[in-house]
C-alpha cells in the first residue's frame, strides 16, 4: 500500500501544522490532525518512517515565476535567472535558493514560449524549515508551495 504523509507547515515555528496520511491505492485519507507548532513535529516521526513525506510550504514565502530566458544551455539559464528576477525580489539573490521546474515535457504551444519555471525562497527560511524536520527525525524529498 503506497501511502503519503502530507505536512503543511507555517512560516514561523509557532504556527499550527496540519498533516494527513493519504492512501494512493485506496484513494482515501487514513488519518489527519493538527499540531500546535514546529516543536511538536516529533509526534509525526513514527508515522513518517514507512511513508513518503511531502512538505507543503506557504506560497506567500516564495516567488513563483515562468520566464522566457534566451538561452540554449540549461546551465546558462540557471545562472541568468536570479539576476533577471533581481528587481522583483525583496533581497539579494545570493541570499535566495532557486529551484527550477523540468520543462522538458511541457507543451511548447501551451506554455506560451516560457522555457523556465522557477521558485525562489529565502535560503535561511528554507534551512530553518529543514532543521525543524531534522530535529523531529523526519526525512522528506519534496517541498511544494
Amino acid at each position: 500500500m503506497a501511502e503519503n504523509l502530507y505536512i503543511r507547515i507555517g512560516s514561523q515555528a509557532q504556527d499550527a501544522i496540519h498533516w494527513l496520511i493519504h492512501s494512493a491505492s485506496d484513494e482515501e485519507i487514513i488519518a489527519s490532525g493538527k499540531l500546535s507548532n514546529a516543536s511538536e513535529l516529533v509526534q509525526l516521526s513514527e508515522k513518517a518512517q514507512q511513508r513518503q513525506v511531502i512538505v507543503l510550504v506557504p506560497s506567500c514565502d516564495l516567488v513563483l515565476k515562468s520566464l522566457n530566458v534566451p538561452s540554449k544551455s540549461v546551465r546558462a539559464m540557471h545562472q541568468a535567472v536570479p539576476y533577471m528576477l533581481e528587481e522583483e525580489l525583496a533581497q539579494d539573490v545570493e541570499q535566495m535558493f532557486f529551484a527550477y521546474g523540468d520543462v522538458s515535457n511541457q507543451d511548447q504551444e501551451a506554455s506560451t514560449h516560457q522555457n523556465c519555471f522557477v521558485a525562489a525562497i529565502d535560503r535561511t527560511l528554507m534551512q530553518q524549515w529543514q532543521q525543524w524536520f531534522a530535529d523531529a527525525n523526519i526525512n522528506f524529498k519534496k517541498m511544494l508551495p
